[in-house]
């Protein structure tokens, strides 16, 4: 228990130093700000003819709020740190360290899970010390009608059971993954899926014939409790008094779910440890028979390999050569290095299955005017279905990029590639030009199948068989989202040349999709700013998006030269550090030099 104790305090210590949790520590301090204000809370209350309104700091509006929070912005934080323990410490070569000492298997896993749930700890505490001062001493224009009486428990408990419990249970299964795979793909998918299943499925799918227990099932496997509340709380008005002053009672089926999530905590640490043991020991008697017959074995070979004839032979026969590399030449080298590498990745594979789903439902069926089916187009389909493909190809990018970008800090060979005659600029363009490539393919296969389903299943329902053209999807995917792809890759380029971090890279990616979306719900965005095209693009079968065109090319254009500005900063930054290293390590050898030639002098002095 010493040694857990010490590897999680170690942990809390040190993990401060990474921006990620800065981060995500000034996204929880600007959103709870913005929730003060009233801008969210639950439906219910009138703000016309001065009724009543839902309290901001009563419990079902609170519990709301922190549903929102987790569901949004703790789970990618959640799922990265613990999922991704492990591979760090792989990375720094810190595992035959571990395994040499007493700290059993057992041990490594717990204190390792326990330090991140530590600091994940301290951060609900701030989090929830923001609510209170923020929700009980924020200037409001009419305090009597926005905020009740302060009451403790009405900020304690929807922390612990909508935040607490689900970030502990969810870090569990996150670390498990982690450990057996190995793959921080499928860490970083984790999140994306739960996120993705709860907007378009369990939070909203009720159709009218789903049965009671089916609708009782999706709330117990809801991790985030959003379908829980709303079902049993919110979804018939039960009155702005009854929420303002009732408590938020749990019932048999949430309290199930919660201690079901807990002990599927335990259980995936439980297997991660189990892991881990096999990984790091394999422990079996050796007799002193063998012990005799390994040093005679080793014995021999060396007698062997002394007695051989050592062959000469020169450096011209290693066929080796060097001379200046073109941009074109390391670019290509890059490009092909990288493809390599992502097309045994299997992202792509929990990727291209969720983008189908996602985008093949609304094309089959959508409604019209009288709820009457209406026919899906290619350019229809390519349209409804960009702000998916948006938000899926920003994550994918996320992930792939940066971890593109650390390759050769977690390989232990950025000293040769910097050291190498191949430019800078060069290999990361090659890089970029790999990961788009590689997401592209994907991203269109997917879609391109999805699109031919969708037009088969209508043809059928309606008669009505439309040829599905290539033509919308390369004008939508290709024209205006590769634009997108460009400038994030590019922003993702300057916070790794200025941090060095991988952490400091999701954070501030997570960071600004944080900000963009913010500023698209409040209304803020305008089609200069909008690099994303969020809900920007409109399209007509008259016409190659014959409405918006000007705009649409003056803001694309705008942002391919953002890129390339944060690109160059980038590569300055990274030119100027270089010449930083050499110039220490020019300073260090004349420091050794001048040492060297006064300790000599001082000993021919003393010399008679």
């Amino acid at each position: 228990m010493r040694r857990t104790l010490t590897l999680a305090f170690l942990e809390l210590r040190t993990s401060w130093r990474r921006p990620a949790w800065w981060v995500l520590l000034a996204i929880l301090f600007f959103l709870t700000w913005g929730f003060s204000s009233g801008s969210v809370t639950i439906g219910s209350g009138g703000t016309q003819a001065g009724g009543d309104r839902a309290f901001i700091n009563s419990e079902f509006n609170l519990a709301f709020g922190d549903i929102l929070v987790f569901s949004l912005f703790y789970l990618f934080f959640v799922c990265t740190a613990f999922g991704n323990a492990v591979n760090e410490d792989d990375t720094l070569r810190v595992m035959p360290i571990v395994g040499s000492t007493g700290l059993t298997p057992r041990e490594y896993v717990i204190g390792r899970w326990l330090g991140i749930a530590l600091v994940f700890g301290v951060i609900i505490t701030l989090h929830l010390f923001m609510q209170i001062g923020f929700f009980e001493m924020y200037p409001l224009s009419e305090p009597e009608k926005m905020r009740g009486p302060f009451a403790l428990v009405n900020y304690l408990r929807p922390m612990v059971m909508f935040v607490a419990i689900p970030i502990l249970a969810l870090g569990a299964i996150a670390f498990a993954i982690g450990s057996i795979t190995r793959q921080t793909v499928l860490v970083f998918a984790l999140p994306v899926a739960l996120l993705l299943s709860s907007l378009f499925f369990i939070w909203n799918f009720s159709p009218e014939w789903l049965p009671h227990w089916g609708n009782r099932a999706l709330q117990a496997i809801d991790i985030t409790g959003f379908r829980w509340l709303n079902e049993t709380w919110l979804k018939v008005d039960k009155g702005v008094a009854f929420y303002n002053h009732e408590p938020l009672s749990f019932d048999a089926l949430f309290t199930g779910a919660r201690v079901a999530l807990v002990v599927a905590a335990g259980i995936a640490l439980l297997v991660a440890a189990q892991r881990e043991q096999r990984r790091m020991r394999n422990p079996h008697a050796v007799t002193a028979t063998d012990v005799e017959r390994i040093i005679a074995d080793a014995d021999r070979a060396r007698r062997e390999r002394e007695a051989a004839p050592r062959k000469e032979s020169t450096l011209a026969s290693l066929g080796m050569s060097s001379g200046h590399v073109g941009v074109l030449a390391a670019a290509v080298d890059a490009f092909r290095a990288e493809v390599r590498e992502m097309r045994r990745s299997p992202g792509l594979w929990i990727f291209v299955p969720l983008i189908i789903l996602q985008t093949v439902g609304p094309a089959i069926y959508s409604p019209g005017p009288f709820d009457t089916p209406k026919l899906t187009t290619p350019g229809s389909f390519a349209a409804q279905s960009y702000n998916t493909i948006t938000l899926l190809s920003i994550f994918l990018m996320l992930y792939y990029f940066t971890e593109s970008l650390a390759r050769d800090e977690r390989s232990r060979i950025a000293s040769i590639v910097n050291a190498s005659p191949s430019r800078t600029g060069a290999l990361t363009l090659g890089r970029m030009a790999a990961c788009t490539t590689v997401v592209a393919v994907a991203l269109f296969g997917g879609l391109w199948a999805a699109m031919i389903l969708a037009m088969v299943v209508q043809g059928v329902q309606s008669g009505i068989m439309l040829i599905p053209s290539p033509g919308p999807l390369v004008i939508a995917w290709g024209a205006m989202l590769l634009p997108t792809l460009f400038a994030w890759m590019c922003f993702m380029t300057l916070i790794w040349s200025q941090f060095r971090n991988r952490y400091a890279v999701y954070g501030a990616g997570i960071g600004a999709m944080i900000l963009t979306g913010w500023c698209v719900q409040m209304g803020w965005m305008n089609w200069v700013f909008n690099w994303h095209l969020w809900d920007g693009l409109t399209w007509t079968d008259f016409g190659a998006l014959e409405l918006d065109r000007g705009v649409l090319v003056l803001n694309r254009v705008l942002w391919i030269l953002v890129g390339l500005t944060l690109l160059h900063i980038s590569l300055e930054w990274w030119r100027r550090r270089k010449m930083r290293r050499a110039s220490l390590r020019a300073c260090n050898s004349r420091a050794r030099g001048s040492a060297s030639c006064g300790c000599l002098s001082s000993v021919a002095q003393r010399s008679p």
